[in-house]
């Protein structure tokens, strides 16, 4: 299944705007300088410059429309109409559920303008990553962070953009466009063609396989080598490399020290449940509080259920033919809640706590 977009200069432009930096000085008047572009002496000139506009790239992934929920949302309702009922009054997402794609959907679009803002921000923190000098570790880290998370927006668009692999020729089939270096200016030559679906895919390994050799095994609240590796198992499995799928998965599951929570409720209500701490078996997740970020699995998953942090729209129910898969005494299907004659998942109930991006379970 794929959401095809076929008006997306206009789309392109905007997130490639979205991506630059606008500074403002001001001595007896105010200067203004161009919101296009960004001047040679302006840019990242220090290792702290390098350092906020990483925090500015994982800011980006975490958006609504990237990694907040929407392309979990968007990839769900695509895929898997069998398994849930869609009763949102979003047109968006009604068009993807029902895969009748327009050309000006919303939610496509802002999908697509928030990776590639994403991107270009990881592009600015990689063409100026000699700039962090304090130590070649940290160097190294930041390198592998803005590989991982470029990486990680690629294959996210191709998948969502451009068809799949064994879907014809993936040599030849159209992907998405890649843009390596950083836009400052946008003109004509801002527009560039959509790259094969093959080169899109070597693109990501690419970054993934020097991300891994990058980063530390243990990186606190940002990507590890054990997330680049688990993204890596991920898109090998995507390309039917299966070989280096299953090696990559080994390397996480042997090297990673996370083991699977013996309680899988615990991986969900994180904030509820964990007081907003990180399950131990999340490789990959970004933080929604009060103060910043959104979980758009909750908008449209998730509903009240008269517990303090639970909300949500509960547009998104499950089908009885998915909830009939479960064999008796799997514990997944008590996640599960029959109301008003609907069922719904109980995953995604909590307003706060971690977007989970990868779990080491699947690299089982």
């Amino acid at each position: 299944m794929k959401i095809l977009i076929n008006n997306m200069s206009n789309y392109f432009k905007a997130a490639l705007l979205l991506g630059t930096i606008t500074l403002v000085s001001c001595e007896k008047r105010l200067d203004i300088a161009p919101t296009a572009s960004i001047a040679d002496n302006l840019a990242l000139n220090t290792e702290g410059d390098v350092l906020v506009t990483l925090i500015g790239a994982y800011d980006g992934a975490q958006s609504a429309a990237a990694y907040g929920g929407d392309i979990m949302v968007l990839n769900d309702l695509v895929g898997n109409s069998t398994n849930i009922n869609f009763t949102g009054t979003f047109a968006g997402l009604s068009d993807a559920y029902q895969t009748q794609m327009v050309s000006d959907n919303g939610f496509a679009r802002d999908t697509w303008a928030a990776c590639y803002n994403t991107i270009n921000r990881c592009n600015n923190v990689l063409t100026a990553v000699a700039k962090v000098t304090s130590s070649t570790t940290k160097r190294n880290s930041v390198e592998g962070e803005a590989l991982m998370l470029r990486a990680s927006m690629y294959f996210e668009l191709v998948k969502l953009y451009a068809k799949f692999v064994g879907d014809g020729d993936y040599a030849t089939n159209p992907g998405v466009p890649l843009v390596l270096t950083p836009t400052g200016n946008v003109t004509d030559a801002n527009y560039p063609a959509r790259a094969t679906v093959k080169a899109v895919y070597d693109q990501v390994i690419a970054d993934l396989v020097k991300a891994e050799t990058l980063l530390p095994n243990s990186n606190g609240n940002y990507v590890s080598k054990w997330a680049a590796a688990a993204q890596l198992s991920r898109v090998y499995l995507m390309v039917k490399d299966y070989a280096n799928a299953r090696d990559a998965a080994n390397r996480v599951i042997t090297g990673s020290g996370k083991s699977l929570a013996a309680n899988f409720g615990s991986n969900w209500f994180t904030f509820i449940n964990n007081a907003g701490g990180t399950p131990g078996e999340y490789l990959f997740s970004l933080k929604v509080t009060a103060q910043d970020g959104t979980n758009s699995q909750n908008t449209y998953f998730g509903r009240n259920v008269g517990i303090a942090g639970t909300a949500g729209r509960s547009d998104c129910k499950i089908r009885l033919t998915h909830i009939n898969a479960y064999e008796t005494g799997d514990f997944r299907k008590g996640y599960f809640t029959l109301s008003g004659g609907n069922y719904y998942t109980n995953k995604h109930l909590d307003r706060f706590g971690d977007v989970a991006i990868i779990r080491l379970a699947e690299m089982f």
